[in-house]
Parts: structure tokens; C-alpha cells; sequence
């Protein structure tokens, strides 16, 4: 059996490019145990989108950089 696999997209004003990322991620042929978006205090619709797909959790947070919307998809990740 496959292992598990947890997908952090960490994301500020992402809006254009967040459905296409999430997408790309379903799609492959490893499906992923969960998908962890982390809107990093984004000012568009980033977190309107990511919204949009069934079993995306979305975690919203202050802008902090990449660096720490990635730890904190990480540290959520199961």
C-alpha cells in the first residue's frame, strides 16, 4: 500500500494560481491522504478559492512569509 501523503501549499495573494495548484495535486495519479492551503494574510480571494474545493483544509493566518505559512501547514498537516 502506498504511503500517505500530506500536500502544504503555503499562499499570499494567490488568487489567479491557488486553483490550478490545488488541481494539479488531485489530479495525480498518488491521490494525497489531505491537502493543507495556508492563506498567509492574503488581500485577493486566495482563501475564497481554496474554499471552493471539497476536502481542502484552509488555514488562515497574519502574513508571516512563506516560510512561516509553510511551518504552519506543516505543524496542522495529520
Amino acid at each position: 500500500m502506498p504511503e500517505s501523503v500530506s500536500v502544504v501549499i503555503p499562499a499570499y495573494n494567490a488568487e489567479r494560481f491557488i486553483g490550478e495548484a490545488i488541481e494539479s495535486v488531485l489530479a495525480q495519479t498518488h491521490p494525497p491522504f489531505e491537502v493543507v492551503v495556508v492563506d498567509d494574510g492574503s488581500t485577493d480571494a486566495t482563501a475564497t478559492v481554496a474554499r471552493g474545493y471539497p476536502g481542502v483544509t484552509l488555514i488562515q493566518r497574519e502574513n508571516g512569509g512563506i516560510g512561516a505559512a509553510r511551518n504552519t501547514g506543516v505543524a496542522a498537516a495529520t
